[in-house]
């Protein structure tokens, strides 16, 4: 289940810097289900995320957390009545002369491998969190464009995804490339986010979405409120 709110009217994001306590018997779970993760997956690492615990129209507050955290509880669903995460990510609306750019995840993420999103999409871990410098530096690795092909960068809208637990912030992006420039800069990058990446005319966009092989649901929503795909 997916709800919308607006930007916070002040633009800011407040930081609570106290994190939530977890009982010794949890953490000795959570540890446990981490370590059953990386051996799955054996690229990961334990790093720095925010997690949301106050938005409204007007305010929107997190508070730091344990990547590994947030992994337990997708493991194990009872720890999320306590543990409580709910991280803050970026998903950009890149849009060039030709249209909006996706990209199809690859099989080596561990999430919605396969599907197209919006890109670039992330977990906003700078300090202090700040969702353009964050939704550019994504830009950067899973595409391979810095900030000199950037015209404009607006956060618009939060998305929050009750099931995933995950509340992304849709920003607009406008660069100043072509369609053949944004392929051949993918295409140089070393991320192994997109297997590959799709410029669609914004025309074919309710065409792309409905034919295509999944879109995530949070592009898609994002798509509708920028008046894309219609209303909802």
């Amino acid at each position: 289940m997916l709800i919308t709110h607006a930007w916070p009217r002040s633009g800011k994001i407040t930081v609570d810097p106290d994190c939530a306590e977890i009982a010794p018997e949890v953490s000795v779970r959570v540890d446990a289900l981490w370590e059953d993760e990386k051996r799955r997956w054996p690229g990961l690492h334990n790093g720095l995320l925010y997690s949301v615990t106050a938005l409204t129209d007007g305010k929107l507050v997190v508070r730091p957390e344990e990547y590994k955290n947030f992994i337990a509880q997708q493991r194990d669903p009872t720890l999320a009545r306590i543990l409580t995460v709910q991280p803050l990510a970026v998903s950009g609306v890149v849009e060039c002369r030709e249209g909006i750019v996706f990209g199809r995840r690859s099989q080596s993420n561990t999430t919605d491998r396969g599907a197209w999103e919006l890109v670039p999409s992330g977990t906003v871990d700078n300090d202090p969190p700040d969702p353009v410098a964050q939704v550019l530096q994504e830009l950067s690795e899973e595409i391979g464009l810095d900030g000199r092909a950037v015209v404009e960068v607006q956060p618009f809208s939060i998305i929050e995804d009750r099931d995933s637990g995950v509340v992304d912030i849709g920003c607009d992006i406008q660069v100043s490339v072509t369609e053949s420039a944004l392929y051949e800069a993918h295409k140089n990058t070393a991320s192994q986010e997109y297997d590959v990446i799709r410029v669609v005319p914004v025309p074919d966009l309710n065409a792309f979405v409905t034919e295509a092989d999944g879109v995530v649901e949070v592009s898609r929503a994002l798509l509708h409120i920028k008046g894309y795909l219609g209303s909802r």
